[in-house]
């Protein structure tokens, strides 16, 4: 991607050239990275993972530390998304899944190079694989049956022989040993029970397998929803299933038994109550107990939970509780002992707008019984970042740009861009690189007194809470950018959005804090705070209304806050008691002066009618030169959605509906002479008495969407992101000149 490109814009008084914001990583893979699967040895591991866009089967080397040793390779051909299973004899590894319904295997010795792939006329939909000590056992599945192989070290079957049958269907399989026991677990559809049947290679081998007398691991019924999971601890096996909610108020339930090296139950079978769950546990011996993991989703935000259970099935420490949060989507996949850790294999989804590209992850697990509250997560399968959120501020002799970068969390970016395009700062810089991995960053916003900058953003450290954070960026026009980050509020929620603008003598930042109330607080040039408790810009709201997403902006001597007030429909009410009530967003203002007392009434922009169920969304707010415009999607339920601008001056207020479908975020700038509105895959021209649309740019390249505009230099800047070939939003900027005349 070059640095500085001319694109051609459908449009009659604006050109556009092009200011990538990051570089690519070289070497990096960006493809799909599906359902990984791990197996461990003495002092590294195997991750296998599907790469679906390039039907490939890929794989790496871990240490102990969930790092990869070198280069992911490929392992051989796989037409469409499939499971694979992966094993060990200690010095080699035996990788398996099903194409177009036949088995395939393959031989990968010494941990990187595959030396034997077969595939056999095996129909399965399923395959599981353990190492029982001398052989290698491998578990199918295909739609009413249970067949259990027996391999030699290479990969090759040497006998074959049916487990189950099912009168309706085999639902799920799994295979753990104890060496020298093999047990194979299944779930029947007829009975809905989980059962178990010792499949050791000594009883195959003689004939003694018998699929008559199964073990019940689950005498009592149940609504079994997702696989059966099974390992094998130091003198049995623990199997772990999830059980449906018997009723509203009960709660999903994690079931799991305690089994014997034969595979008959050790004492009762066991149950935990956990809230809304991936259905798929991820079981491993830790050398001392079982641990038991699993994925929740509060809110935005995605946690690992963990319980420990004794070899006996007791549990331990209370039950589960969070091991380690990512924000992002991800699911706990698979787990092996490496060394003394163990290494957690999860599939995350970078949810890269408009498509979502998954990622293989590690997590390491110490091996003490209470599961490590300070796992760290690292990323295998190399795919790139995206990229989003972009904004910037003119500082006099250049942009100063910021932007979010995603991987398994997020981390804020600067960077500068001078007046004719060229970057600066080519590959940007982490504004704040001593914060763990863990903690995203997300929301960055941004804001100059003409000389310096300054960034604030939300830390998600856990689940629910948030800290506002923010960085003062020097060095704009000179020399190398050192950001200096300070913690303004720890009390604010993971979704808290802050806003920040210059008011002529200081910073300001506005967030919603745990109350629903926007608060605010000053900070002066050299990142000192003036405030020492923030002030209260609005009350605390009562149920179910809630303050959001507050917009500042500011000219002269004051200041102008405007937010959205979320209160329940007028079209909802009569059917709060079938249904919950449907929350709308009204769009208030406010005027304050530096020292942030209230000038005047509040202006209520939106939401006036009564019976009106009237939604607003995706404004923005900007000071010119007699007022302030304010534009915004606006939701009629019997006009549909609009763009609209509200012009709030001096002498008065004015509502004219602009024209256009709205539902895209907008953003405002003042060039010195009019108002620039971007918004979707339009940028407008609007006169700064009137609104009335002086030029419309439609068409913005490539399929881009206008994310923010700032004016500055000889050009405004349009910041922009898109999606690129791999499905990875990445994001752009865009210079506005005014095109040159031809000579006549």
């Amino acid at each position: 991607m070059k640095y500085l490109r001319a694109v051609l814009l459908l449009a009659l008084a604006m050109s556009a050239s092009a200011v990538p914001l990051t570089d690519r990583k070289s070497g990096a893979s960006s493809e799909d990275a599906l359902a990984p699967a791990i197996a461990g040895r003495a002092n590294d591991g195997l991750v296998v993972w599907c790469e679906s866009n390039t039907k490939r089967m890929r794989a790496v080397l871990v240490s102990a530390d969930g790092v990869a040793l070198g280069d992911s390779f490929v392992i051989g051909p796989t037409p469409r998304p499939t499971v694979p299973t992966v094993a060990t004899d200690g010095r080699d590894f035996l990788v398996a899944w099903v194409i177009d319904g036949r088995l395939t295997v393959a031989y990968v010795a010494e941990g990187a190079r595959v030396e034997n792939i077969s595939s056999t006329n095996d129909s399965a939909f399923d395959v599981k694989l353990a190492w029982s000590g001398t052989d290698y056992l491998l578990l199918l599945r295909s739609a009413t049956e249970a067949r259990v192989a027996l391999l030699d070290r290479r990969g090759n079957v040497v006998r074959t022989q049916v487990v189950a049958t099912s009168a309706q269907a085999v639902a799920s399989i799994a295979l753990a040993s104890t060496t020298p026991n093999v047990t194979a677990f299944w779930v029947d559809a007829s009975d809905n029970q989980v059962h178990a049947l010792d499949v050791s290679p000594a009883r195959i081998r003689s004939g003694e397998l018998q699929p008559a007398a199964p073990a019940q691991v689950q005498p009592n019924g149940g609504n079994i929803i997702g696989p059966v999971v099974a390992v094998a601890g130091a003198n049995g096996y623990l199997v772990v299933w999830t059980d449906a909610a018997t009723s509203v108020d009960s709660g999903m339930k994690l079931s799991f038994r305690a089994l014997t090296p034969g595979g008959l139950p050790l004492g009762s079978r066991k149950q935990v109550t956990i809230d809304v769950a991936d259905r798929e546990p991820v079981v491993y011996w830790n050398g001392t107990n079982y641990a038991v993991l699993y994925s929740v989703q509060r809110e935005s935000v995605w946690a690992v939970m963990g319980m420990a259970i004794t070899s006996n099935g007791e549990v331990l420490d209370g039950g589960p509780r969070q091991l380690a949060v990512l924000p992002q989507m991800h699911r706990a996949e698979a787990a092996a002992k490496i060394g003394t850790n163990a290494v957690l294999a999860l599939q995350t989804f970078r949810t890269a707008a408009p498509s979502s590209v998954a990622e293989v992850l590690t997590l390491v697990v110490t091996p003490a019984p209470s599961i490590d509250e300070h796992a760290r997560g690292t990323i295998v399968s190399r795919a790139m970042p995206a990229e989003d959120q972009p904004s910037a501020v003119w500082t006099g002799d250049d942009w100063v740009a910021t932007w979010r970068q995603r991987r398994n969390s997020g981390r804020v970016m600067v960077g500068r861009i001078a007046f004719d395009g060229t970057r600066t700062d080519p590959q940007g810089i982490e504004i704040d690189p001593l914060r763990p991995d863990e903690n995203a960053q997300i929301d960055p916003m941004i804001a100059t007194s003409g000389t310096e900058a300054f960034v604030v953003w939300t830390d998600t450290a856990n689940l629910s809470d948030g800290i506002i954070r923010g960085a003062l960026i020097e060095n704009t026009r000179s020399g190398t950018l050192e950001p200096v980050a300070i913690s303004i509020s720890f009390d604010a929620t993971a979704n808290s959005a802050p806003a920040v603008v210059w008011d002529g003598q200081e910073y300001l930042v506005a967030w919603t804090n745990k109350n629903g109330q926007i608060v605010a607080v000053r900070v002066n040039r050299v990142g000192r705070m003036i405030d020492p408790f923030p002030v209260a810009l609005t009350e605390t709201p009562p149920s179910p209304e809630a303050f959001v997403h507050p917009l500042l902006a500011s000219r002269n001597d004051e200041i102008l806050l405007v937010w959205q007030r979320r209160v329940v429909s007028p079209t909802s009410l009569s059917n709060v008691i079938l249904a919950p009530p449907e929350l709308v967003s009204e769009l208030w203002a406010q005027h304050y002066d530096r020292s942030l007392f209230p000038i005047a009434s509040r202006i209520q922009i939106t939401g006036h009618a009564a019976d009106r169920g009237d939604d607003t969304t995706g404004a923005s707010v900007v000071a010119g030169p007699d007022g302030y415009m304010i534009a915004f999607n606006l939701k009629q339920q019997s006009v549909g959605t609009t763009l609209v601008a509200f012009l709030l001056s001096d002498f008065g207020r004015t509502v004219p509906l602009i024209g256009g479908v709205g539902n895209e975020p907008t953003s405002l700038t003042w060039d010195g002479q009019h108002y620039l509105l971007a918004q979707g895959k339009q940028v407008l021209t609007l006169a700064p008495s009137d609104a009335k649309i002086l030029n419309r740019i439609v068409a913005l390249p490539e399929g881009r969407t206008a994310n923010s505009i700032a004016a500055g230099g000889l050009a405004p800047l349009l910041l922009t992101t898109a999606v690129d070939s791999d499905a990875l939003s990445f994001a752009e900027g865009f210079l506005l000149t005014a095109p040159r005349r031809r000579p006549r």
